[in-house]
């Protein structure tokens, strides 16, 4: 289900991207991603906790700056339908 991205992820070596140690099927139906601890936990549980720094100004600025942080990735492969 998730062979092709976990390829390209494991490739990946970025500062802004955990790394990817595998995939599990043993907690549910859905795979599950593993990467290493985090120790402020999950992004959703840090901006939960943190709510009040998360003006929708500063969410903005973040979202910004994704495609900058994309672009500085080497690219792995080109798109292609069909997978």
């Amino acid at each position: 289900m998730f062979e092709r991205e976990s390829r390209i992820w494991k490739k990946l070596n970025h500062r802004n991207i955990l790394p990817l140690i595998g995939l599990t099927c043993e907690f549910g139906p859905i795979p599950s991603i593993i990467t290493p601890w985090m120790s402020e936990g999950t992004l959703t549980g840090f901006v939960h906790r943190n709510h009040n720094q998360f003006t929708a100004e500063r969410r903005l600025t973040i979202v910004g700056s994704l495609p900058q942080q994309l672009d500085d990735i080497d690219p792995l492969i080109t798109a292609s339908r069909g997978g």
